[in-house]
């Protein structure tokens, strides 16, 4: 075990320190079936000993840097004040950190991927690199970060007619899993051999995965891999590759890494503002892609120049809520969009998933959440922010199993510090302190920035900031996402877990309601959580689209040199105005995607993840809830890498 610069002394004064939860059990369900690991003595870490393992692990990448660079730094007080803050959700260390950091997927696999939160990688060079793009974005999808991709390796590249078959046998591990895609795309790429796979060194479906945790899924969603691109790619054989080729390809590895037990994978597909790329998620114009499309968010990418149609875009958006929209030169002119242009990113070729973070091909990043709302004073919030870009940037320090992502990384060292729970830190303190705070942390941020890359002697980071749209991490600290305004007040949040989830006889027992899937009754149920937000807190409904976007460009202007994710819900009654406000705002903002609100209490289809109820209903379900801990489960499914259901939460 690694020294993790925490005394007994120093633990012992937490052992017993209630943790403020935000929503209360939901949020300890959240914990304990999400980010608690099992222990060596067959029990599940408590958040003491989560916290414990993250700073931990942490800290041994810092010491190890100091030691290569011969560098005297005293990690004890760092190591303390880390751990206080994150203990106290003041910060916390993205999903990912909170599962992989300290474990062995980093001691042992040095798997350092698996500490961030997003890639991306752009198919502009499909002529030189071939399969690479494809394989790369499986590769991080498996190791749990959501993944970008462009479609601008289209035309670029002719389908050939593969050689003959030759029989390749399909290692068990996720490297295996990735050389068969590989081999698969370059036989219709260069005309190369043509696997003939055989799966059976595939160990069969619910067998244990013993470092990533879960269980594992099978042979059959990688044959269906397998067999679909095939299929694709044989109907398009002297021709050159698609937009829609690319995205279909991307998807349906999205499809397999879901299925292969990550249990969620996040895509984003960047293309032209052609009709064909608008025009994806269209049923009406492709029905044959509605098996897989719904992988990947889509959003058209505007350089400055471009033609473009918004209302076109706006239309479809009416649809089926896409595309969105990505202002490629102002990710690339600026840092905050303050009006002062610095030109640091003219690099970047996309975004990640949910539009927070611009990145180059091949670039991954670490984000952590700040939760300004758990902050009384403004010095408070000063040393959190010194804690969580210690984390982040410490992130940085690691490779990439990939040399082009390792060289990336380590050229731009890029972090995202990200403000999460906005609407509630301006309910509480008012608009004017949230600039001032912004603009005085982005300061403290930039000194902390030098000092630290002084002392790891590694570059500064290329961009510091973002706001992230959260979704798990948020609902432990109790927080609104990112920028986002509450769906309503009080409401029940539904959470799916497997049937045989030793979760259900606890919750039951303490009165939650847990009810059989309609949709995957004899795999899945469904447990209904109570929710109250503050009634001061404006919902999404009452809020007029237009401060949505206000709130998006004042957060882009004063806090986030990245990107802030932006998805503006927008009532029926407001469609209208989108096509104006996009031309107001699309020199404000880096990108946008938007979601038409419907009707809750309508109830389109059972089940929902949110259902909006009366503060009398909400008392009443509260009432029957029984008091009781659920740190002593042990569950047989893990960790789910991606935060959040989608990009608005």
């Amino acid at each position: 075990m690694y020294p993790t610069f925490l005394s007994p002394k120093f633990l012992s004064s937490f052992a017993n320190k209630p943790v403020s939860f935000g929503y209360g059990s939901m949020s300890e369900f959240v914990y304990n079936n999400n980010y608690s690991r099992l222990k060596d003595d067959g029990q599940k870490e408590v958040w003491a000993e989560t916290i414990e393992r993250v700073v931990g692990g942490t800290m041994a990448m810092a010491s190890n840097r100091f030691a290569e660079v011969n560098e005297s730094v005293d990690l004890v007080p760092i190591a303390e004040e880390m751990y206080e803050r994150m203990f106290e959700m003041k910060f916390l260390a993205p999903g990912r950190g909170l599962w992989a950091q300290g474990s062995k997927i980093i001691t042992e696999k040095h798997l350092y991927p698996s500490l961030n939160n997003c890639a991306f990688v752009s198919t502009s060079a499909i002529q030189k690199e071939g399969s690479k793009p494809f394989c790369f974005l499986m590769d991080q999808l498996m190791l749990g970060l959501g993944v970008g991709f462009d479609t601008e390796g289209a035309n670029k590249i002719t389908i050939k007619q593969p050689g003959n078959t030759l029989r390749f046998v399909i290692p068990d591990t996720r490297e295996g899993w990735v050389d068969s895609l590989r081999k698969l795309l370059d036989a219709y790429f260069y005309s190369d051999f043509l696997p003939l796979f055989d799966y059976s060194r595939i160990r069969p479906a619910g067998q244990p995965l013993t470092i990533f945790g879960g269980i594992s899924s099978g042979p059959e969603c990688l044959v269906e891999l397998h067999t679909k691109v095939s299929d694709l790619l044989n109907n398009q054989i002297g021709k050159p590759i698609s937009v829609t080729l690319i995205a279909d390809i991307c998807n349906l590895i999205g499809k397999v890494v879901i299925s292969g037990n990550i249990r969620r994978s996040s895509e984003i597909a960047l293309g032209p503002s052609t009709d064909e790329f608008i025009q994806l998620k269209d049923w009406k114009v492709n029905p044959g892609r509605s098996g897989w499309s719904w992988c990947s968010n889509n959003s058209v990418t505007v350089r400055d120049g471009d033609d473009v149609d918004y209302q076109k875009i706006i239309e479809n958006v009416k649809v089926n809520g896409e595309p969105g929209i990505f202002w490629l030169d102002n990710a690339r002119n600026y840092s905050r969009m303050n009006g002062i242009p610095d030109y640091k990113d003219h690099k970047v070729l996309g975004v990640n998933p949910c539009g927070e973070q611009s990145l180059e091909s091949y670039e991954i990043c670490c984000l952590v959440e700040i939760f300004p709302s758990r902050h009384d004073n403004y010095e408070d919030f000063l040393k959190t922010l010194t804690a969580a870009h210690y984390y982040a940037k410490t992130v940085t320090l690691g490779k990439s199993n990939w040399s082009e992502s390792t060289e990336v990384i380590h050229r731009n060292r890029r972090i995202g510090c990200s403000l999460t729970g906005v609407v509630q830190f301006v309910e509480r303190m008012g608009i004017e302190t949230l600039k001032s705070w912004c603009e005085g942390g982005y300061r403290h941020l930039k000194d902390c920035d030098k000092i630290l890359s002084d002392q790891f002697q590694i570059p500064m980071s290329i961009k510091l900031t973002t706001v992230k749209p959260s979704g798990t991490v948020s609902l432990l600290a109790g927080a609104t996402p990112g920028i986002c305004y509450p769906i309503a007040n009080y409401y029940i949040r539904r959470v799916r877990i497997s049937n045989n989830s030793p979760f259900i006889p606890k919750l039951k027992s303490l009165g939650y309601n847990v009810e059989a899937d309609v949709n995957n009754k004899d795999i899945t149920s469904v447990i209904e959580f109570p929710i109250a937000v503050s009634s001061s807190i404006p919902t999404t409904d009452k809020v007029d689209v237009e401060k949505k976007f206000e709130l998006a460009a004042l957060m882009q202007s004063f806090w986030s040199d990245n990107q802030v994710s932006t998805t503006v819900d927008f009532r029926a009654d407001e469609s209208d105005k989108l096509h104006s406000l996009i031309l107001e705002y699309k020199d404000k903002l880096k990108s946008i995607s938007f979601l038409q609100q419907f009707d809750y209490s309508s109830a389109p289809y059972p089940q929902m993840p949110y259902e909006p109820i009366s503060e009398q209903t909400y008392g009443e379900i509260v009432s029957r809830i029984k008091k009781g801990s659920l740190t002593t489960i042990v569950d047989a499914v893990d960790v789910q890498f991606c935060d959040g259901d989608r990009c608005l939460v």
